[in-house]
């Protein structure tokens, strides 16, 4: 049973350091930022380590936690500089360190004991026995992926990891950390920090012959909001409820942190309109409960618009000339944003002028009647929607309550004791005399003392000190004002103090299976391919060829990233593995081989292979992808069952035909499963067949064929029946390239 006393941490993102200001005064526990390295936010400000350590240092006085970012994947000639910061961060005393490469994270935990690691969402998270990996990894605490269910929420929790959970915010499409779509066609890798936001592009979905349907923003999904639900979170005993913002507006975090801290202060109140348009006017696509409670799969996507829809305020009643008349259904005011859009128009502006009867004004309410002037193409906005985007009322009320920033008061006494008066300070270890004399006509004021105690110019803590005194004493100011100073600067170099760092051997705890001399049986995953004489392309190679079918990417009625077939254990690439210590993490596990990650070039391989054998003395057991249309995303939701507008569990629209999504000259191929997810093939097969001994040379043990349709089946069959490489529609991946 859940301890009556526990509360979960409200979670608040900071894109820099004003951002960071703007969560602490809207109350959040505890804030997440990255560094101007190693951060899955690049195009954020981000935070130097100066500002790191500052930021550490002020929610410390008052009593919140830093989490900081490294959740990015790290290749190996990266490695040694991101510990190195590792360590940096330790010494400014951050609360925890949010990882996405298992090989950092198995490294940290070994050499640097006591740094809690949480796993970001980056690492796909989803299932008990996922959490279960993690834990013996060393990871304290898991921030699930998107779409995890309430309920393994709870099973997870028995495990005795800590839980985070998303609540508010923008979500990705894909399952985190499981999407290239960006990385193989930018080439700016999502697992690197530089998504480029793909699922945001407006696409034009083709049907099987190839015809253009219609052209929408496809794959562009609703942000979250649970709002309503904070009091099922709070009893589940969900540890850490996390708002998603990074790149979002001070004003979005301000009010989306304070909205959440006034609900989860008090459970039992009922969500007001006004404060869901509050988040609705900050930052919305549509808003949805999302997978934690069961969101239809039909139901996640806002095909109509990838951008801040907004609070709607009104209608458009008419047009003349170049002139709008709108009935507002809200306020308005000058230098609002606003955004006008009917089914064949869409406009939007700061609003820099506007008449109510024809006269100039700076404020409109609900009902009146605005005209708004010098509107290009005027007529095509009759009976168009208008929605408010930005607010420059909440600008100016976030501007007011935040302007003096509020101070973390140090308690403190000042007493006499065997006829001294000290000043003393326990949080600090500080005891300072202050020179009085007795007082018969001039005594000095209690309050005077305290207020002369209390003055601490621009830094965020004061002297809160209780002015224990029975007898007359005088103080003069001057005396009072040195004291106090030399307390402040006492407190300013204990509060800059950095954490002793003390560093562990690194050491593989276990023989691992993956370095033992055993012998691999030539293996398809493809029933296909069950009873295929693999001959001549594998003659001198000493490789072993496998051929995997994509739908054991969900066989068991969810992503899996891992292959299995006679007892053999295989991590796949979704595994993200791009150093020689996420070997050691996956062989720990267990795992008999290890996939590489697609995002590796043919350097960068080289590098990772002999810093393994620089330290093992041996090979690894790992494999590669070198032919098939690779899965740049999988989502949960139901692209094609969105756009028809299904309403029942399963459409097999998918199964019916084949569907596209066409982006300039690419047409991508939508594939279903039975668990109505979406999966988006490339459009070009990954084809490094040329480059076989390559891979020979690099020591690795199996290379991986992936078939589709029928263009891959031919291309195999030649390949293996006849050593012939058929180059049609390729892309070489990042092979010769690794992406930004």
């Amino acid at each position: 049973m859940l301890d009556k006393s526990f509360k979960s941490e409200l979670l608040s993102p900071c894109g820099s350091f004003d951002h960071f200001l703007m969560a602490l005064q809207g109350g959040g526990d505890a804030f997440y930022l990255g560094g101007k390295n190693f951060s899955a936010r690049m195009s954020s400000p981000n935070f130097t380590l100066e500002e790191i350590k500052k930021t550490v240092i002020i929610a410390h006085l008052f009593k919140k936690k830093v989490y900081v970012t490294l959740n990015v994947i790290i290749f190996q000639d990266e490695f040694l500089d991101a510990y190195n910061y590792c360590k940096e961060l330790y010494k400014i005393g951050i609360d925890g360190l949010i990882i996405q490469d298992l090989g950092l994270a198995y490294y940290l935990h070994q050499r640097i004991k006591d740094l809690p690691l949480h796993a970001s969402t980056q690492l796909s998270c989803k299932s008990v026995s996922e959490a279960e990996s993690l834990l013996k990894l060393g990871f304290k605490r898991v921030v699930l992926a998107r779409e995890t269910p309430l309920e393994t929420v709870r099973e997870i929790k028995k495990l005795g990891l800590e839980v985070e959970v998303f609540i508010h915010g923008a979500l990705c499409v894909s399952y985190s950390g499981q999407c290239y779509f960006s990385s193989f066609l930018g080439p700016r890798s999502g697992n690197r920090g530089k998504c480029a936001q793909v699922c945001r592009k407006e696409f034009s979905l083709l049907d099987q012959n190839k015809k253009e349907l219609d052209k929408k923003y496809f794959i562009s999904p609703k942000d979250l909001n649970t709002l309503e639900y904070l009091e099922q979170l709070v009893k589940e005993g969900v540890d850490c409820l996390k708002i998603e913002g990074r790149l979002k507006s001070k004003e979005y975090v301000y009010f989306v942190t304070k909205t959440y801290r006034k609900y989860l202060d008090d459970l039992s109140l009922k969500v007001s309109n006004d404060d869901e348009n509050l988040l609705t006017l900050t930052f919305s696509r549509d808003f949805t409960k999302g997978y934690l409670f069961n969101e239809s799969k039909f139901s996640l996507l806002n095909q109509e618009s990838s951008s801040n829809k907004g609070l709607r305020i009104g209608k458009v009643i008419q047009t003349k000339n170049d002139s709008l008349f709108i009935k507002l259904e809200n306020d308005i005011n000058l230098h609002d944003g606003i955004k006008i859009k009917n089914d064949h128009a869409e406009t939007g502006f700061i609003l820099t002028e506007f008449y109510l009867d024809n006269k100039l004004v700076k404020s409109a309410f609900k009902n009146q009647i605005i005209k708004i002037k010098r509107i290009n193409d005027a007529y095509k906005y009759k009976d168009s929607i208008v929605y408010k985007t930005t607010s420059s009322k909440l600008s100016k009320i976030m501007d007011e309550e935040t302007k003096n920033h509020f101070k973390a008061p140090i308690k403190g006494t000042l007493s006499l004791i065997d006829d001294k008066l000290i000043l003393e300070i326990e949080q600090f270890d500080i005891k300072l005399n202050l020179p009085f004399e007795e007082a018969k006509n001039n005594e000095t004021d209690k309050i005077r003392i305290y207020e002369q105690l209390k003055k601490s110019k621009d830094l965020f803590y004061y002297l809160d000190i209780d002015v224990n005194l029975s007898n007359k004493v005088f103080i003069k100011i001057s005396d009072l004002n040195n004291i106090r100073n030399q307390c402040l600067e006492m407190i300013e170099r204990k509060l800059n103090q950095e954490r002793e760092l003390i560093e562990e051997d690194y050491i593989v705890s276990k023989v691992n299976k993956a370095n033992q001399d055993t012998s691999y049986k030539v293996l398809s995953l493809n029933p296909l391919y069950s009873n295929f004489e693999f001959k001549t392309c594998l003659e001198g190679k000493n490789l072993h060829l496998r051929i995997v079918d994509d739908k054991e990417r969900y066989s068991k009625g969810d992503i899996v990233n891992s292959l299995k077939a006679d007892g053999f254990f295989i991590a796949s690439q979704y595994f993200n593995v791009v150093n020689s210590y996420a070997l050691d993490a996956l062989y720990y596990l267990n795992y008999d081989e290890v996939i590489l990650s697609l995002e590796l070039d043919k350097r960068s391989i080289k590098s990772l292979v002999d810093d393994y054998y620089s330290r093992h003395q041996s090979y690894p057991k790992i494999g590669y992808l070198i032919y098939g249309k690779v899965e740049l995303m999988v989502m949960k939701s139901c692209i094609l069952g969105t756009y028809f507008k299904i309403n029942k569990d399963h459409c097999n629209i998918c199964k019916n035909q084949q569907y596209y999504l066409k982006e300039g000259k690419d047409e991508f191929i939508i594939r279903g499963d039975a668990s109505c997810y979406s999966h988006i093939l490339n459009s070009h097969s990954l084809n490094l067949l040329r480059a076989i001994d390559d891979f020979k040379d690099n020591h690795f043990t199996s290379l991986y064929l992936q078939v589709y349709d029928q263009e891959d089946y031919k291309v195999v069959d030649a390949f293996l029946k006849e050593n012939e490489i058929i180059e049609n529609k390729i892309t070489y991946g990042h092979y010769y390239s690794r992406p930004e």
